[in-house]
């Protein structure tokens, strides 16, 4: 991978006013290329990093903490239930202030089914989970800096 780089930046470097159209378009290409490859190296990393988050712990270098986290999704079982169930509540202005361009507002139909007295419908309508994702945040307690005298003027 380095070579590639090394080759890329090389190749970077040789555009200038002058340079073919075809070396231009074949170089545009290359590093399309290597960014998506780098794209897929990243996201396979990641996958392999959160697993070995899991475990062994939090990683902390520098600055920097990766750690396991939860992202939660929410999932309507069932379109037409939801819009005959809020129909039935509420009616139809009161529903329609629960639809958005990509769906539900899950939030805006269980705030609703609250206030008509029916909180139990949600669980039924929805399904929450919670997927595991990689974090990337501070560290969680101060830590010793190194000072690199050769990064100051």
């Amino acid at each position: 991978m380095n070579t590639d780089m090394t080759e890329m930046e090389l190749a970077i470097s040789r555009i200038e006013p002058d340079a073919a159209i075809e070396y231009v378009c074949e170089t545009i290409l290359r590093l399309e290329a290597l960014m998506k490859r780098a794209r897929e190296l990243e996201k396979d990393f990641k996958a392999n990093l959160l697993r070995y988050v899991k475990a062994n712990g939090d990683v902390t270098i520098g600055a920097v903490r990766w750690y396991a986290g939860h992202a939660k999704k929410t999932e309507c079982n069932s379109n037409k239930a939801v819009m005959e169930t809020l129909l039935e509540l509420a009616g139809p202005d009161r529903a329609s202030d629960c639809i958005s361009s990509t769906g539900w507002k899950h939030g805006a139909v269980k705030k609703l089914l609250d206030e008509m007295g029916s909180p139990e419908l949600y669980d039924r309508l929805f399904t929450e989970r919670y997927d595991d994702k990689l974090e990337e945040g501070k560290p969680k307690e101060k830590q010793l800096q190194k000072f690199d005298a050769g990064y100051v003027r």
